[in-house]
């Protein structure tokens, strides 16, 4: 039987009220209680009809508030009695049958004949098919309930109480349809069953359309609310909403895939799989969109947002990727002037420009200049044409402007330079004072700052001090455990001073040296001359052997010492350094192999405080001797001494 749209509905949320215009619904013939009303995508029962003008539904409206809306009315009431037993000779089609007649029969792959075959059958059903009138029935508790003979020729079926357990509803095995409303509570399942054969469950607070071939019972249509789904699943001649087995395709269909959407993959124009427009300016695709992202259809996979994208992961912001090209991680990104930048959380991220990369700290670009991001210190790292750069700022207000300071540059050549931006060359360390300067004339290496040099070329290492530096300031200090212990200090503009600590509060005296015990210190002394093995060269000393006999303090190492020298590699084999004395630790799976022997010689310090005590103390003796013979020899009167 043809569905009822004639005119519009006026519709208010929480009232069962509709109110018509231009509608006839008393004069119609056709419409009684009991008919079904799709309103939108939900649908009402009719409870009872007024007028032509007026009807009232089962239960509250649940849609939106609206006047001149469309509408449909399934007369399912009262259809005529006849030819029931003709559904029995088509139960193979019915299923076909009747989603043709529910939906649109050109819509199926039928032909004409098919079709025309399906909406006779229909018409066809009386009322032993699909039932009269409506009913409401308590089947509160947990005993199975059957229906009378009377009570199961309901076309409508309300079912009613509170369960306290799994229950069936039990009903002829006539063939026909039947509405069954679940609005029972209790956390307990309601099925609806014939003496024989497969029921269907329906849902607590929904409702379902039924069909009974005589066999089983089956589920054609079930709604909670304003979910409609159809056991079989629901489609039109392009799209399948639901294929029986939960899955959506939108266009050609694409195996073991849920969810399909298919755009026109051709043209200027091809269309998005997936898109959504939430106004004029605001719209999401993906696909190949191919008109909104300009230019040809191609097989890129695209995702299109006009205003940029944004990610939340359970209300928080966890990516923002802008309309700019900025990407923000858990953060949205500052006003960049140039795109392309990445920025992480605690004002940290990483730009490109050209050939420069950066990585900064509490720093952006916008309109030409670095500014803070916060009220806070600024750091900054770059790399470009080979050259490694860090730069660091004061504490600045945010969104100020940035003036940073080079604080250390890696030339591409190798060489280091803290303080300061000119290369030291390759190899070479310049630790720059208050000062950046260069060369005070050229390869001599010295510097006219407070500054310190290694330079590896040349092996050489240069302290420098500026103009106007007293004597006494400080070039190198020793220490030992928290003290200092010696030094090489500034004397004047033309020499330095070697310095060992010498204060007497840090000695205990005993007297003086003897000239007798000075005396013996020299004559214990064994200098010699000769040639250096290595070289050739000439040698006038001491042995340290002999040395060591009167001054053991100024001895350092062992008479004909040696050690262990092997080869030092890594955890594959590879050798890192040969001929090297064991490690006391490996690391990394590293090992080391015994290869030879080699000798620690002895060192001595020439010079030292004993040696200059001794050699001082007989000098004073000597000396002492020399008076006293002179005054002998005057009292002698022998002159000239």
């Amino acid at each position: 039987m043809t569905w009822y749209t004639t005119g519009t509905i006026s519709v208010t949320n929480g009232s069962p009220t509709v109110y018509g215009t231009g509608t006839l619904w008393v004069d119609t013939g056709t419409l009684n209680a009991g008919d079904i009303t799709l309103i939108g995508s939900t649908l009402y029962q009719v409870q009872s009809i007024q007028s032509n003008t007026q009807l009232t539904l089962s239960s509250n409206f649940l849609g939106t508030t609206a006047s001149g809306a469309s509408y449909a009315i399934i007369p399912i009431g009262l259809l005529p009695s006849a030819l029931a037993q003709q559904v029995k000779s088509t139960l193979a089609s019915a299923s076909t049958a009747l989603a043709s007649a529910v939906l649109n029969t050109a819509g199926q792959a039928m032909t004409t004949a098919q079709q025309l075959n399906a909406r006779q059958n229909i018409a066809a059903l009386g009322a032993a098919d699909v039932g009269q009138g409506y009913i409401s029935l308590s089947v509160a508790g947990n005993t199975n309930v059957a229906l009378t003979a009377t009570q199961g020729q309901a076309s409508i079926i309300n079912l009613t109480g509170v369960l306290t357990g799994n229950i069936n509803v039990t009903t002829s095995m006539t063939p026909r349809l039947y509405i069954i409303e679940n609005a029972t509570t209790g956390a307990f399942s309601l099925t609806f069953i014939g003496t024989s054969g497969t029921g269907v469950t329906i849902p607590q607070g929904g409702s379902s359309l039924l069909f009974c071939d005589g066999t089983n019972i089956f589920s054609l249509i079930s709604f909670v609310g304003s979910m409609t789904e159809l056991s079989g699943g629901l489609k039109t001649a392009l799209n399948t909403l639901d294929d029986g087995g939960g899955n959506a395709t939108f266009g050609s269909s694409v195996a073991g895939h849920s969810v399909v959407l298919n755009g026109i993959g051709s043209g200027t124009n091809g269309g998005a799989g997936f898109y959504v427009q939430n106004n004029a300016n605001t719209v999401i695709a993906i696909g190949n969109y191919s008109s909104l992202i300009g230019g040809a259809y191609d097989a890129t996979p695209t995702i299109y947002a006009s205003l940029g994208l944004k990610t939340f992961i359970n209300g928080s912001l966890r990516s923002f990727l802008d309309g700019n090209g900025n990407l923000g991680f858990a953060v949205t990104p500052s006003a960049w002037d140039s795109n392309g930048n990445i920025e992480l959380q605690g004002s940290r991220s990483i730009t490109f420009d050209s050939s420069y990369c950066y990585l900064n700290a509490n720093a952006f670009h916008n309109s030409g200049v670095w500014k803070y991001v916060s009220a806070d210190y600024a750091t900054q790292y770059i790399q470009a044409a080979g050259v490694h750069a860090w730069n660091i700022a004061p504490s600045g207000g945010a969104g100020t402007t940035i003036s940073f300071t080079q604080a250390m540059t890696l030339s591409n050549s190798g060489g280091l330079n803290l303080g300061g931006t000119f290369d030291p060359g390759a190899g070479n360390l310049n630790v720059t004072g208050l000062i950046a300067s260069g060369l005070t004339s050229a390869g001599s290496g010295y510097l006219a700052t407070k500054s310190a040099q290694l330079e590896g070329p040349y092996g050489r290492a240069m302290i420098n001090h500026a103009s106007g530096d007293p004597t006494g300031e400080l070039y190198i200090g020793f220490g030992y455990n928290g003290s200092g212990i010696g030094s090489i200090t500034q004397s004047g503009t033309t020499g330095v001073a070697y310095n060992t600590t010498s204060d007497p509060r840090l000695k205990n005296i005993t007297g003086p040296i003897t000239a007798a015990a000075a005396i013996a210190f020299v004559n214990g002394l064994k200098p010699l001359v000769g040639t250096w093995k290595s070289d050739g060269s000439p040698f006038c000393g001491f042995l340290t052997t002999d040395y060591a006999q009167i001054d053991p303090g100024s001895v350092v190492g062992q008479p004909d010492a040696t050690e262990d020298i092997g080869d030092l590699k890594d955890a594959e084999g590879k050798v890192l350094q040969s001929g090297v004395p064991q490690p006391t630790t490996l690391e990394n799976g590293q090992t080391w192999t015994k290869t030879g022997i080699q000798n620690v010689y002895q060192s001595m310090e020439y010079a030292s405080p004993a040696w200059c005590a001794n050699m001082t103390a007989a000098l004073q003796g000597a000396l002492a001797t020399i008076a006293e013979m002179q005054s002998l020899l005057h009292a002698a009167g022998i002159k000239g001494f």
